[in-house]
């Protein structure tokens, strides 16, 4: 018996995109929650210009300066095999704690392909959009530090590269309090590219249900 469905049908190579994008979503986050680094790496610094260790101890390639893999280190495989430590410790690495946000992107990005409303022509206002919320996000936790983030029992840098350097370039430029203003309407923007959203239309809302509560 054939079922009638209202509306347009996405094609078929939307619908593959969409399904490896949500595979590669999950598996990035299967990686990163399995993913540790142990406190004890951050114990002695680099170098003479990070006496006080921290997120400066991360190599490009996103392991630790002292020793491999957080795999090797800890003795605790990564769910996602080798290759699953080894893209845990680049992302972290480059990113930090923000590396959460890349699964949740691109799962938020490969479901949108099952809707026929979605178009292609809005792709670049969200890669963009996505592109500075990383920046922001990374940026944002370099300026509050570079201590350890425990989640999910496990050990993440706060700030990786990105962030330390973002952070650092700031403070020389704009000092802390515009580097904070920066990124935090850098945040703002590119949520608003990400969700189409208004913070116009936020503050018209949030002003009607004042009103709504005040007159009870």
């Amino acid at each position: 018996m054939s079922v009638a469905v209202n509306g347009a049908k996405p094609n078929l190579g939307r619908e593959i995109t969409a399904v490896a994008g949500i595979f590669l979503a999950l598996f990035l986050l299967v990686c990163l929650v399995s993913y540790s680094l142990p406190a004890s790496t951050f114990s002695a610094p680099v170098n003479s210009a990070n006496p006080a260790g921290g997120g400066e101890l991360w190599t490009a390639h996103g392991g630790s300066a002292n020793s491999g893999s957080s795999a090797q280190m800890t003795g605790a495989p990564n769910w996602g095999g080798a290759v699953g430590g080894v893209i845990a410790d680049m992302v972290v690495g480059f990113l930090g704690i923000n590396a959460f946000l890349l699964p949740l992107l691109i799962l938020m990005l490969s479901l949108q392909g099952f809707s026929p409303a979605f178009t292609t022509r809005r792709l670049p206002l969200v890669l963009l959009g996505t592109s500075g919320l990383l920046l922001a996000g990374s940026a944002l936790a370099g300026l509050n530090g570079g201590e350890l983030w425990t989640m999910f029992g496990n050990t993440y840098p706060r700030a990786g590269f990105l962030g330390d350097l973002l952070a650092g370039l700031g403070r020389r430029v704009l000092g802390g309090p515009g580097s904070l203003l920066f990124f935090l309407t850098l945040l703002i923007i590119s949520l608003m590219l990400i969700l189409e959203f208004s913070p116009y239309l936020f503050a018209q809302r949030l002003r009607v249900g004042g009103k709504r509560l005040w007159a009870l």
